[in-house]
């Protein structure tokens, strides 16, 4: 519709509240009959906006539409709730996920993603030991790495522990270490679903060599902060500070599994470093 202003007219949608007709999809794990029923994010819609609301009203139970999982989340056009993960990106179903918004998990097609990251992802020379990856690339393989960690999630929910091994060993092998180094900073942290999957999965010794490199992190960071001056430290101690409101998700994760003996040791471990650095203990 058009509304004037002054000698121009400025194109509005007169609604948010959106419905699409749906048909079932040969072979779509996420199918329930009915219709898409969404609300767009925003009272405002663009051509590039338009032209997706095209694509799903055209080809929704036709084609296969997917969405990558990276993108501005307004862009789903509020229909998040319909998405499943396939892999690295969300495909659109007409199962609906009440309540879920960007951000938040999405159920995930364990057999496919499976299937994808063990026997078609290539990580592009990841798994060598000489490569230097500036903050972008390192985003890139935080993707895959958050991927694997749902995907193994996912698994174990389904009861398929050894399956999730898989997928988290087959990660690890192909990020090498070397160059890319288990951190506890915030861009880099994405371990933590990794030791929490493995110790979960029963995998438990693998979860605590994860867990000491992440002591480890942090204790190198207390070291470097002590070693500043009173100006430098102020600024740096923020990011230690940073690391022990995670820490305390290892012993949790270990006491979730029936670990709590070792849940115990890390408890000890991470109040042990807070004196080290002069912090305040987050566990007790």
């Amino acid at each position: 519709s058009g509304r004037g202003l002054g000698d121009d007219k400025a194109c509005i949608y007169p609604a948010k509240n959106v419905f699409i007709k749906t048909n079932a999809i040969a072979g779509d794990t996420n199918k329930n009959a009915g219709v898409l029923q969404f609300t767009l994010p925003d009272g405002t819609l663009y051509k590039n906006d338009l032209a997706i609301l095209n694509i799903v009203s055209a080809n929704f139970g036709k084609r296969p539409i997917y969405f990558s999982n990276t993108i501005d989340p307004k862009h789903y056009e509020g229909m998040y709730e319909y998405m499943e993960q396939e892999g690295l990106i969300f495909k659109l179903g007409s199962k609906r996920t009440q309540g879920v918004t960007p951000g938040m998990p999405v159920p995930i097609n364990t057999a496919k993603s499976y299937d994808l990251f063990m026997k078609t992802f290539q990580f592009g020379g990841a798994n060598r030991k000489d490569v230097f990856y500036d903050q972008t690339n390192r985003r890139m393989l935080n993707i895959i790495r958050s991927a694997a960690g749902r995907i193994a999630d996912g698994l174990i929910k389904e009861g398929k522990k050894d399956k999730a091994i898989e997928v988290l060993d087959y990660c690890m092998k192909q990020v090498n270490e070397e160059s890319y180094p288990i951190a506890l900073n915030q861009e880099d942290r994405n371990m933590l679903f990794f030791s929490d999957a493995y110790m979960r999965a029963g995998a438990k010794d693998k979860a605590k060599a994860i867990n000491e490199k992440f002591l480890n992190y942090t204790k190198s960071s207390i070291e470097y902060m002590n070693g500043l001056g009173a100006d430098d430290r102020a600024v740096f101690e923020g990011d230690v500070k940073d690391q022990f409101n995670v820490l305390p998700f290892l012993a949790q994760s270990a006491a979730g599994a029936g670990d709590t003996a070792y849940a115990k040791e890390l408890n000890q471990k991470v109040n042990e470093l807070a004196g080290q650095g002069q912090i305040q203990p987050m566990v007790r």
